[in-house]
């Protein structure tokens, strides 16, 4: 088995740091690798002048790009330069230690199962300290793998691993969006998990830079409802390698139905969006975005693939996703119904009083309960809610109104009433 390289760097007015950069990929202990150096746009002198410095060392190569092709074109073509067993991407401020590729095709070597392999991504610069780092993604098949990595991942952290180049190719393009190819990244990933398992090593061996001017910065300047869109794009984006996926139907669906629990899953899409305080129309209008790209799809088909016309479709989804109304939650049962002004009440082992909800129905995982216009600390578990109850509110006879809210401050159920009686 040869175990050749080929390392694709895109550069666009990169000089600030690309000489380190390029100086960390030739310090590899694995030796047996290519470099293609990209530079976008046209003529950039100053890049252009650190990369020639590289090219008496035969292994790196410099091509520059007459016409501008962007972050995820330019790296679109450096795939398909893929000359050897492997590829892997590296950002050009970034910085990897020396035995980086020894340490992941050693890991390759020993798992065939892996499509590819990364390694723990340490941020140093604008952001330092150890950032929370995506699981594996394991399974046999490709549709247990889709429907992991739709439920968990959102971080790009692997986009940075090495991949074989089988997958490299059987995966295709980063997708682009009309904002700045948001998730692209994220998306190919998900491409790669259809030839193989993603395995996540411990090892702190990618060192990502945040600076001023990193592309993703942007991402986070948004305005609220772009980024709404912006989210709502990527999951409609991800639909594209998880109906990819040879499968039944039955699994189509789920696959589909996975990405839109995408939409507001704390675990993928916390990552981006403040998942917990999003109104009831903030919700819908990250479903009608969602429905509006996926329509838009044609490759693949969801009607074919789902075996359903797209109204049949947009129902389904929408019975899946839906929205409740603000009294749709019905409080049966609570109590104490009533307590002593300043007496302590079903008293908890830090000595804090405490009161319970039973609702119709489970309560959205962001909704609080409301007692006399002061908002409680609260617990869900299925239809039972629990809050503590701050001393103050009790020390004086009378009736207050208990009611679950939103994170917009919106009633969500009925109001009942919890009474402090003269003690």
């Amino acid at each position: 088995m040869s175990d050749h390289v080929t390392v694709g760097v895109p550069v666009y007015h990169g000089e600030r740091w690309l000489e380190e950069t390029l100086r960390s990929i030739q310090d590899q202990t694995h030796r047996d690798f290519d470099v293609v150096m990209s530079i976008d746009g046209g003529p950039d002198p100053g890049c252009e002048a650190i990369c020639r410095r590289f090219l008496a060392d035969s292994r790196f190569r410099l091509v520059i790009q007459p016409e501008r092709l962007g972050w995820s074109g330019n790296i679109n073509w450096l795939m398909t330069q893929v000359a050897g067993d492997y590829w892997y991407f590296h950002q050009q401020d970034d910085l990897t230690a020396d035995n980086y590729l020894e340490a992941l095709i050693g890991h390759a070597r020993r798992n065939p199962s892996a499509a590819l392999v990364c390694c723990e991504l340490v941020p140093f610069g604008r952001i330092e300290g150890r950032l929370a780092q995506p699981a594996s993604v394991l399974g046999a098949s490709p549709f247990v793998r889709l429907m992991t990595y739709l439920h968990e991942q959102y971080p790009a952290f692997a986009f940075r691993g090495l991949t074989r180049a089988e997958a490299v190719r059987r995966a295709g393009d980063i997708p682009s969006n009309e904002f700045v190819s948001f998730g692209g990244d994220i998306c190919w990933v998900a491409a790669v998990a259809l030839s193989g398992e993603i395995h996540h090593l411990p090892l702190p061996l990618y060192g990502k830079r945040y600076h001023d001017r990193n592309t993703e910065s942007a991402f986070w300047t948004m305005p609220r409802e772009a980024r709404l869109e912006a989210w709502s794009v990527h999951c409609a984006q991800m639909l594209g390698p998880a109906l990819r996926t040879e499968g039944t139907v039955e699994e189509s669906r789920l696959l589909w139905l996975a990405a839109v629990e995408r939409l507001t899953s704390h675990r993928s899409a916390g990552g981006f969006l403040p998942v917990g305080d999003l109104s009831d129309a903030e919700r819908r209008q990250l479903f009608d975005h969602f429905m509006r790209h996926a329509e838009s799809t044609t490759t693949p088909n969801p009607p074919v693939l789902l075996d359903a016309t797209w109204p049949e479709i947009k129902a389904f989804t929408e019975s899946y996703w839906r929205i409740p109304a603000a009294s749709e939650v019905e409080i049966v049962a609570f109590g104490p119904n009533a307590i002593r002004s300043g007496q302590p009440f079903d008293v908890q082992p830090d000595g804090r009083s405490a009161l319970w909800v039973r609702t119709s129905r489970r309560p959205g995982a962001n909704w609080t309960l409301r007692l006399g216009g002061t908002v409680l600390d609260t617990v869900i578990r299925s239809t039972i809610m629990t809050s503590t109850v701050p001393v103050g509110l009790t020390t004086q006879p009378a009736d207050l109104e208990l009611v679950l809210v939103g994170p917009d401050g919106e009633p969500r159920s009925n109001r009942v009433t919890v009474r402090v009686l003269d003690h």
